[in-house]
């Protein structure tokens, strides 16, 4: 049982990092205002179905990113003393190191794009942590929690959280940036601030669950299947409202928040009935060879997309797709038409990053995982 536990965990890890990957694509085909800054949008019709779906899988993808990580650190975090600040150190130096990697890579393509080497006054980008806020973020839960528990380790191997808290928590946060978006912490700003305190949550709950925050050996059933497709439904019907901004805006905003986070439930749900589904069909892979394609190539495959994404679009831009960015549009309307062109450039996007992961996975080596830890 332990063992089976254990790949779920594994599988709902790969999971969430696909469930990002895959809204990384997503980006350049919708529209999302003052949320993503410089992302080139690569499309002049983005889809309000896309759109949608992007924010599903932010929602989805980062809150079970910071569930897993917060249980993940339990075990460890009270069977060594300094394991916490081991953790949070280790973090900052991955942000240092990819933050400087990642603005070399951007600082080479927009000089390109532009045909001449750009003036310090014209890398705005800099100024922003770019997709790889999430491990500034980490670092500083992990240092908090350290803190904590130097001065009461009790009251941390004592916390218990019910999730009604980061619930309630997060229909807040979302409440008080209109009920549409959870505003993406890319630079340190007031209006992101309530993102950050809603992640945190979500990551003290995780780590406050000795037994594991996600209920893995309840059985499924089909009232609860039913449940959580309503709420997806309503999730959607939701957002749709608030983007083509329809009567009764109050109503709309108190019922995306309050939805929000229970989307998030009942997609995680939905995800462990479809694991139920897959064993029982015999559906397997090898967990040790899950585990350390995870351990090594999760973070590096997140990082170096954004760049290849926008290479891949500045390739589109070539062959005649216009290209611009958000910043220049946020006072615009969009034009919401399904547009099959923007459906196809997407997919040709996504078959191109399938078929990158298929022959990674294929011949990467079947290795046992090192025992030093690689996760983040």
């Amino acid at each position: 049982m332990q063992e089976q536990e254990a790949f779920t965990l594994y599988r709902l890890k790969a999971l969430a990092i696909c469930a990002l990957l895959v809204l990384h694509l997503l980006l350049s085909f919708t529209w999302i205002p003052q949320l993503y800054g410089i992302w080139p949008i690569s499309v002049e019709a983005p889809s309000i179905s896309l759109t949608g779906f992007a924010s599903f899988l932010n929602l989805f993808g980062l809150l079970l990113f910071f569930i897993l990580s917060g249980y993940t650190l339990r075990k460890k975090a009270f069977n060594q003393e300094r394991y916490l600040l081991q953790k949070a150190n280790k973090n900052m130096w991955r942000f240092f190191k990819y933050y400087t990697l990642l603005s070399l890579i951007f600082y080479l393509l927009l000089s390109f794009s532009e045909g001449r080497f750009l003036a310090f006054d014209e890398c705005t980008f800099l100024v922003s942590f770019y997709h790889l806020w999430f491990i500034v973020a980490l670092a500083g839960f992990q240092l908090l929690l350290f803190l904590v528990q130097r001065l009461n380790s009790a009251l941390i191997k004592n916390l218990r959280i019910p999730v009604a808290l980061p619930l309630c928590i997060h229909a807040l946060g979302l409440y008080g940036q209109g009920g549409v978006f959870l505003k993406t912490p890319t630079q340190l700003a007031a209006a992101t601030l309530l993102s950050i305190v809603v992640y945190f949550f979500w990551f003290l709950y995780g780590f406050s669950r000795p037994k594991g925050p996600l209920h893995l050996g309840n059985r499924f059933s089909l009232q609860r299947l039913l449940s959580c497709i309503l709420v997806l439904g309503i999730y959607f019907l939701a957002k749709t409202a608030l983007i083509f901004s329809w009567n009764f805006t109050t109503f709309w905003q108190l019922l995306s928040s309050c939805i929000d986070p229970l989307t998030f439930i009942a997609a995680l749900n939905i995800s462990l009935w479809l694991f139920e589904v897959a064993n029982k069909k015999q559906y397997a892979i090898d967990s040790t060879r899950l585990q350390y394609f995870l351990l090594r190539f999760q973070l590096p495959i997140y990082v170096f997309q954004i760049p290849l994404i926008f290479v891949l679009i500045s390739i589109q831009e070539i062959f005649g797709c216009r290209l611009f960015l958000t910043e220049k549009y946020n006072s615009q309307v969009p034009n919401w038409q399904e547009a099959p062109s923007t459906w196809i450039l997407f997919h040709i996007l996504l078959i191109i990053f399938a078929l990158l992961m298929w022959l990674l996975w294929h011949f990467s080596k079947q290795k046992t995982p090192h025992s030093k830890e690689q996760g983040v």
